[in-house]
């Protein structure tokens, strides 16, 4: 039995730090995951800006919609009947800024696919 102690006392710890890591690693991939999304819109949103014929299909529509409605900050973009079509640089930076300022607090929710705010 007193060979046994010790063995539980190092399986115990090896099981502990084990969780930290997985913990780690899905906290790295939860952090990927919502810096990919934000991303992926900062950068074709640029390119927009850029070249307003890159996006004959509306594809930055959603995109607007989707940084407005996390961010709590509205672009200057014209309300139109298909949603808003607009937006300007500062619209971006604005919306870089706060996520900056706010990216520890969201989390990857791969359930239900979308990006969930914490409360801090």
């Amino acid at each position: 039995m007193k060979s046994l102690v010790p063995f539980l006392v190092i399986a115990t710890i090896a099981s502990a730090c084990g969780q930290g890591n997985y913990k780690s690693t899905q906290e790295k991939k939860n952090l990927q995951k919502v810096d990919s999304i934000f991303s992926h819109h900062f950068d074709a949103l640029n390119l927009y800006l850029k070249d307003r014929s890159t996006d004959s299909t509306g594809a930055r529509l959603p995109m607007i919609y989707f940084l407005e409605n996390t961010t709590g900050i509205m672009s200057s973009g014209t309300i139109t009947y298909i949603g808003k079509v607009g937006l300007t640089k500062d619209d971006i930076e604005k919306w870089k800024q706060w996520y900056n300022q706010n990216k520890s607090y969201l989390l990857w929710d791969d359930k239900n696919k979308k990006i969930l705010k914490v409360q801090h």
